[in-house]
């Protein structure tokens, strides 16, 4: 098996750079260190590796450094450097230090693909065996046990924001609006946006465009093209899409509800409105999988996907939500949408239990409850008149 390494430290460029590789080598092992020391003990751990991204710059070294180590082991292996920096000079260090290739950020994925695959001899690749999928069940725990999970999304949306620079101001606005409904890009930017690199943890970002302004539109890219380049995001398998779209409808009946009970109590609901486009990322991520499974060969039957979902969706939803960094309040808004924690007090929280109970015509004791305790009169049926009302 054909085992790669990259090392870079921003939180946005490395999950990138992992589904670049694995586009170029499916099967592949495909590390990903955010420091020299952890790259080093990896390197050793595995014995090595045939592909090494470095970063230039790295909190605890330099990746011209870490390439002199990794070059005096002896060891055949390709060597990519990937600088903010496009100076002669580095340049020239690069190569003193025999550097394959010399990528320069930002960069667009076609670009380091095609460079990639200029510097590799790819013609080895591992390619999937049928007989190796076993079953869809367990070849779903497999990915969930070590792979990391993605949801799905369109490429032409990750395509449009890579040339977001070439769109007139209104064209521009009109992206970043359809990007506030996409869980794929809302929850990587959350995860980002209160992370340690962003957010010294004092204020909560709660919404995608408070993530955006944090983090700056160039993050949001890769984390669109890291989405659009993980294996299956792009759905094809029909009852997979009809799955998606359902899915969709689900979460944007919520948003509507959430918009109404903000007018009737005349609050601001746009963080719920946020966690509830994440609601559903238990299922996204299993159609991903399956969608996965029918590429490498597998035969889906619509009985079997539909169980899968029940079963697993969350643990799935779940395992996403830690992998993305998506803080603990915010886990909690989108859980209250299935349960409400004994004891909670906090009004957003109610409030997502409140749309899903409605939306899901739960209407009983625990819903009348929870309206009397926000001092809420309308009736269920009202509130989803009103959000029927809305549209989409």
């Amino acid at each position: 098996m054909r085992r790669a390494l990259i090392v870079e430290d921003d939180q946005s460029i490395g999950p990138l750079l992992v589904q670049l590789v694995r586009r170029l080598w499916p099967q592949a092992a495909v590390e990903h260190c955010v420091d020299g020391r952890s790259a080093l003990d990896a390197w050793q751990r595995h014995g090595g590796a045939d592909l090494v991204l470095l970063d230039w710059g790295l909190p605890d070294t330099t990746g011209t450094a870490l390439l002199k180590t990794i070059r005096a082991t002896g060891h055949k292996v390709v060597c990519v450097m990937v600088s903010g920096h496009a100076d002669r000079d580095r340049i020239i260090e690069a190569r003193r230090f025999q550097a394959d290739a010399y990528i320069v950020k930002p960069f667009r994925a076609a670009e380091v693909m095609a460079r990639l695959r200029e510097v590799v001899d790819a013609s080895g690749a591992v390619t999937a065996a049928n007989d190796d999928l076993d079953a869809l069940p367990e070849f779903v725990t497999r990915m969930l046990e070590h792979e990391s999970l993605g949801v799905p999304l369109d490429p032409a949306l990750a395509e449009a924001l890579e040339g977001m620079a070439d769109l007139d101001a209104e064209a521009r606005l009109k992206l970043m609006r359809r990007c506030q409904f996409e869980p794929a890009l809302v929850g990587p930017l959350l995860g980002l946006a209160n992370s340690s690199p962003y957010n010294d943890g004092s204020v909560l970002i709660e919404t995608p465009a408070r993530a955006l302004e944090r983090v700056g539109s160039a993050v949001l890219v890769n984390i669109a093209v890291t989405a659009a380049l993980h294996s299956g995001s792009a759905l094809v398998a029909e009852v997979l899409v009809a799955h998606q779209r359902r899915l969709r409808q689900e979460a944007l009946a919520l948003m509507r509800l959430l918009n109404v009970l903000g007018r009737v109590l005349r609050v601001d609901v746009a963080g719920c409105r946020a966690a509830a486009m994440l609601t559903r990322l238990g299922e996204l991520a299993l159609l991903v999988l399956q969608q996965r499974w029918v590429d490498l060969g597998g035969r889906l039957d619509p009985s079997e996907c539909e169980r899968l979902l029940v079963a697993r969706a969350a643990e799935t939803g779940h395992q996403l939500k830690v992998q993305w960094g998506i803080p603990t309040a915010l886990q909690m808004r989108i859980g209250a949408v299935y349960q409400l924690p004994s004891g909670t007090v906090h009004r957003d929280a109610i409030l997502m239990r409140i749309a899903g109970l409605v939306h899901g015509e739960r209407d009983g004791d625990e819903l009348n409850r929870l309206l009397s305790r926000l001092g809420i009169e309308q009736s269920p049926q009202w509130l989803r008149a009103q959000a029927a009302e809305l549209g989409d």
